[in-house]
């Protein structure tokens, strides 16, 4: 059969080219159109002769097994989408064009395009894209000859080794220049850590890297790190300090994909910063925060039982948070007025009764501004620590009923409002002066303790309260009066006098006696051992105990004798 190649403008000029050659239709060569009609036409043609051989050929160069269907992604690759669809067809009809197979209209159909994506960190070989087509050989009246093929297109490898040099240039240039101490949010090796994983980010995020973030490790390479102390005072200039780590990058791949990249040893210099008070006042507040957030503002009834009292309460708490004492700060605690959900800033709580044992909680809210110099957090640019004190109502207990652990003081003797001394100021009910004069007496009876145990040790067998007046004299017997009765005030399980350097101490026996009666144990702690008054020992004493203590072969001796 002839098959025709038509050049022109469009289809309707070639069948008019074609009506008008019919006498060529049988020529067994090629042959062009006359010069006055393809001027008029503005067209050319060919005719030539397609034989069954020809295709045969045309087909055997196309199945070629070392023809070569690729194109590269960098080659084709445009941000316009249609041009990088025209620069992927214009790649296939390249080859078709050198194998001397003229592809166009009437030769060549195209399929969906599938772009190439570039090799990543994760994936260094990338996803090959494509375009399948389809390629017309022949065409007559009863004869279709078709080939379909697919141009791969290669994706652009992320190849490590190219880029490695630059990474570890940029790396450097981060960490070249020292930070001031006062460049992160507190002075602290965590935050530190969160400073360098940061400036590494904005190096990994670059788009000739684009490295994920969850394939960083950072290793501290020389233990704890060297922090840059504040100036203590305008006069001390603190001094530098340094965190000096490593870093490792992994795809967790493995073969030739497998990026394993551990840095060498980089240094961050930590500028010493001269003295600012601001950084204590941040400190402080910090404190403040962390305790509040711990939800640490809790105290028993009988400590807030007025607004006062428990302003009193918030003050002394965050006066023995554990380093609030060494930053110098001044205290200052208002009622928060901020807070449109209450009613009232301070709620006293409700005593528990047969009829509702637990009672009501109360509350008090409060606002906690700390200073020093001319530096405070209750500027509008500047922190303010807000909270709430929870005030825990006092239970009632049935008679015989058992007292449990107080919940909120579940390791006595230790307050937690006051960790320093177990007497708290704010509790009216167990007022402490100074007093007791003169030695004990050794005369009457005496008991020694065969057991022994730490002061933390012995408190786990139930509430107690601890009572103590550290000094080196006796324990008058209005003190000792007063830590039995609070104790039993206070529901308690037991009552531990614990002295705290205190040589001995007087009670009354009608003390002694009501703690019995209530079936609370009395407990005596001197130097971390315990030692319980059984009620035999003060059996026909007279209405004032004398008693001292010592220690024998590890444990506590008590001695009775009456009181002048």
């Amino acid at each position: 059969m002839k098959r025709l190649k038509y050049f022109g403008p469009s289809k309707g000029t070639a069948k008019r080219a074609l009506t008008a050659l019919t006498t060529l239709a049988a020529l067994g060569g090629a042959a062009a159109l006359p010069a006055g009609l393809s001027e008029k036409l503005g067209a050319s043609l060919v005719v030539y002769a397609d034989t069954a051989d020809d295709v045969e050929a045309d087909l055997d160069a196309l199945n070629d097994e070392d023809l070569d269907w690729t194109a590269t992604q960098e080659a084709v690759e445009d941000a316009d989408a249609d041009t990088e669809l025209a620069n992927v067809k214009a790649a296939v009809e390249d080859i078709l064009s050198n194998l001397g197979l003229a592809a166009y209209d009437d030769d060549i159909e195209f399929g969906d395009y599938t772009p190439a994506a570039a090799g990543t960190f994760s994936n260094p070989a990338g996803v090959v894209g494509s375009l399948p087509f389809t390629v017309t050989l022949a065409v007559g009246e009863d004869e279709e000859t078709t080939w379909d093929g697919s141009l791969t297109i290669t994706a652009t490898p992320y190849v490590w080794a190219d880029l490695e040099a630059g990474f570890k240039t940029a790396l450097g240039d981060a960490f070249t220049a020292p930070i001031n101490q006062r460049d992160v949010s507190a002075n602290t090796e965590a935050k530190y850590l969160e400073y360098i994983k940061n400036t590494i980010y904005e190096v990994m995020d670059d788009e000739d890297y684009a490295i994920p973030r969850d394939a960083l490790t950072v290793v501290n390479v020389v233990g704890p790190y060297f922090e840059a102390p504040v100036a203590e005072t305008s006069e001390s200039g603190g001094s530098d300090g340094y965190y000096e780590f490593k870093l490792i990058l992994t795809n967790g791949l493995e073969g030739d994909d497998a990026i394993d990249f551990t840095s060498d040893a980089i240094t961050l210099t930590i500028e010493k910063a001269s003295y600012d008070p601001r950084q204590d006042v941040d400190d402080a507040v910090a404190l403040i925060d962390a305790a509040v957030s711990s939800n640490r503002f809790t105290v028993p009834q009988r400590q807030a039982a007025s607004k006062g009292a428990a302003t009193a309460a918030v003050e002394n708490i965050i006066n023995n948070l554990p380093g609030f004492a060494d930053l110098g700060v001044t205290l200052t605690i208002y009622d928060d007025t901020t807070d449109p959900d209450f009613d009232t800033i301070f709620h006293p709580a409700t005593n528990g009764t047969a009829s509702a044992p637990a009672g009501e909680n109360g509350w008090y809210l409060f606002f906690a501004s700390v200073g020093k110099d001319t530096v405070r957090n209750s500027s509008s640019d500047y922190p303010s620590c807000f909270g709430e004190l929870t005030i825990t109502a006092s239970r009632y207990y049935a008679p015989g009923e058992p007292v449990p652990v107080d919940p909120v003081d579940p390791v006595d003797p230790v307050d937690p409002v006051d960790p320093v001394d177990p007497v708290d100021p704010v509790d009216p009910v167990t007022p402490v002066t100074p007093g007791g004069s003169g030695g004990i007496g050794s005369s009457g009876s005496s008991r020694s303790s065969s057991s022994s145990s730490s002061a933390s040790g012995s408190s786990a067998s139930g509430g107690s309260v601890s009572v103590s007046k550290p000094k080196s004299s006796p324990l008058s017997a209005d003190e000792a009066d007063n830590f039995v009765r609070a104790a039993l005030t206070g529901h308690k399980a037991r009552v531990i006098l614990d002295l705290k350097g205190a040589n001995g101490f007087e009670i009354s026996a009608s003390a002694l006696n009501a703690a019995f009666r209530a079936g609370k144990p009395v407990i005596v702690r001197y130097e971390g051992m315990d030692a319980e008054i059984l009620p035999a020992d003060i059996a026909g004493s007279g209405s004032t105990i004398k008693v001292s203590v010592k220690v024998e072969n590890g444990a506590l001796t008590l001695s009775f004798g009456d009181g002048k």
